[in-house]
C-alpha cells in the first residue's frame, strides 16, 4: 500500500490531517469486502495497515484537531 497525499506546505494543518484520515478510511473500506470474502491475505494486510496508521495519526496530531473530535475517535481505534 503506497501512500500519496495531495498536500501543500501552505495547507492548514487540520485540513491536511483530515485528508490523511479520509484517505486511510477509504483504504479500510475498500478492503472490507475482500476480507469478508476471504479472497486474499493482502486485503487483511492493507486493512490492518490503514487501521494502525489511522490510530497513529490521531495520537501524533493531538492539538491539531479539537479534543472533542479526536478523543472519541481515538478511543474507538484502541
Amino acid at each position: 500500500m503506497t501512500e500519496s497525499y495531495d498536500l501543500a506546505p501552505n495547507d492548514r494543518a487540520d485540513e491536511s490531517v483530515l485528508a490523511i484520515v479520509r484517505h486511510l478510511f477509504s483504504v479500510m473500506l475498500a478492503n472490507v469486502d475482500g476480507v469478508v470474502a476471504d479472497a486474499d491475505l493482502e486485503f487483511v494486510h492493507d486493512l490492518r495497515v490503514a487501521y494502525r496508521r489511522t490510530r497513529t495519526a490521531f495520537s501524533h496530531f493531538k492539538g491539531v484537531l479539537p479534543a472533542s473530535v479526536v478523543d472519541p475517535i481515538s478511543s474507538e481505534f484502541k
